[in-house]
Formats: structure tokens, sequence, C-alpha cells
């Protein structure tokens, strides 16, 4: 059996953290409101379909171009600040990993494929939660947004694993590497970076995912395992 491995996005196919991000944007927007000279309320329809892709720092910088104010840095470190301490009070709230995480990881680990994370969440929020729901011990590496200086949809990240996975196993190709995303910005990353895609809708509707994966399904609980295996070569039926 070759080597093989599955790289995870983290917000959205790990875990329910979108909501918690689209409320961090808006809490941190609102608190900076007067430095800012205006209102800006982000909705969850213009978050999907913009913004959703985004880091933090990138988020913001974006949000305010849109409505005309240059992303000056110091604005955007406060922003980025606020937003932060926010998701850090509130990532308690998630108690459980999406559908189908649990036995997935369990499968693919049970036979010997690597797992990895490469999100646009900062390190310490994945930390946090993987750790909270007991998830830790499955992944051999995580790249955040800390550890890229482009952030999706550039393929920086991704590629930045594939290269910390071919350190473990050297022999890996990335015709054995597959990439579980739930937007499509990151699915261009993964693409960009010579891996195949499975879409999770998650945040889109099921035939929006069909347009930009290889493979889409609801969730990863609808995800057949022997498909998995089939499509990393771990089986050859």
């Amino acid at each position: 059996m070759p080597a093989c491995a599955v790289i995870f996005d983290f917000d959205g196919v790990i875990a329910n953290t979108e909501d918690i991000h689209l409320q961090g944007y808006n809490h941190a927007l609102s608190a900076a409101e007067k430095s800012l000279g205006r209102k800006i309320h982000i909705t969850p329809e213009i978050y999907s379909n913009r913004y959703i892709v985004f880091g933090s720092r990138d988020g913001f910088a974006h949000m305010l171009s849109d409505v005309g104010i240059i992303p000056q840095e110091d604005i955007i470190e406060k922003l980025c600040q606020l937003k932060n301490q926010f998701l850090e009070s509130q990532l308690g709230a998630v108690a459980e990993p999406l559908p189908g995480i649990r036995p997935l990881l369990k499968f693919l680990s049970s036979n010997g494929c690597l797992c990895a994370i490469c999100s646009g969440a900062r390190r310490v929020e994945i930390i946090q939660l993987i750790g909270a729901l007991g998830l830790e011990s499955h992944f051999c590496s995580i790249v955040s947004v800390d550890d890229v200086q482009n952030s999706k949809p550039d393929p920086e990240g991704y590629l930045k694993t594939y290269s910390r996975l071919k350190e473990l196993q050297p022999e890996l190709t990335a015709e054995h590497v597959i990439v579980i995303e739930d937007t499509q910005g990151g699915a261009s990353a993964a693409k960009a970076a010579g891996f195949r895609v499975i879409g999770v809708a998650t945040t889109s509707r099921i035939e929006s995912v069909h347009q930009w994966a290889h493979w889409a399904v609801p969730d990863l609980s609808h995800l057949d395992h022997m498909d998995i295996a089939r499509w990393l070569g771990m089986s050859r039926q």
C-alpha cells in the first residue's frame, strides 16, 4: 500500500466554527465603529460568498477596502485583537466535531494514513479546539495562518503541509493526497497545490460544492470509507 495522506481544513470541516468567526468579525467591527468612522456589519450571506476563505487579517483588509476604507496596519491589528479575544471566549461552546469526523479519523489512522490540518485559523484556536475535542493525537502536522505569508486561496499553506508530510513519509506523492474543504477558495488553493478535493456542504449548497470539488458530500458522515480508501490507493478494489 502506498504512503497516503488526508489534509483537513479546520473551520467548517472539523468543527462548526464559522458562525463564531462571523460573530467575531462583527463584534470587532462594532467595537471599532468610532475608529472606523462608520458602521460595518457582515451578513451571513456576504460572509459565505466573499470572506469565508480568508484568515482574519486578510478578511478585515478586504472588508474595509470593500467599503472604501484604507486598511491601515494599526486598525487591522486592533480588529484582529478584538476578534481573537472574542473567539477565545467562545470556542468552549463547541462540544462536538462535525458529523463523520471521529469515525473517519479513526479509520484513516488505523490504516496508516497520515492526517494533517491546513487552515486559515490561528494555531492557538486549532490547538485549543482539537484538544478539547480529544482529536489532537490524529494529526501529525498543523499549518495555520501563523505559518504562511499568503493565506487561502493561495496554495502556500497546502504546499507547506505537503512538504512537512514528505519529511515524515518521503515516498508520499501528490497522487495519494486528498484535501477536505468546505469552501471554493480553499478548494482552489488545494487544486493549485496539485491535490484532489472532497467538498463538504457545511457552508455551501451541495449543488455548488459539486462544481468545485472532485467529490461532494453533505457532511463526512455520508463519506463511504471504502471510497476514500480507493481514492487514496489504500484499496485497489
